[in-house]
């Protein structure tokens, strides 16, 4: 439910806008629209194959340690590719 001083508010800001400030405020609400939609639909994968029986107890923590980590290694290898 929206609150109706908020829609109000929200409806005086439009008002006051350009064209172009209108399809960029409409562009960032469709991302906030996708944004929540994504968020709501975190469906959890079932591992099948060769992963089928093992267990993948894995933190977002670790999964961005170990993206942090890779990126590293691979600007690393990138960088001594440039110096050679």
């Amino acid at each position: 439910m929206v609150d109706a001083t908020l829609k109000s508010k929200v409806d005086t800001i439009l008002e006051t806008l350009p064209p172009s400030g209108q399809e960029e405020l409409e562009q960032f609400l469709d991302f906030l629209v996708k944004k929540y939609q994504v968020e709501e639909k975190r469906n959890i994968l079932v591992l099948g194959g060769l992963w089928k029986d093992t267990p993948l107890n894995v933190t977002d923590e670790e999964v961005r340690k170990l993206r942090e980590e890779v990126s590293r290694q691979l600007l690393e290898k990138f960088d001594n590719g440039l110096s050679s």
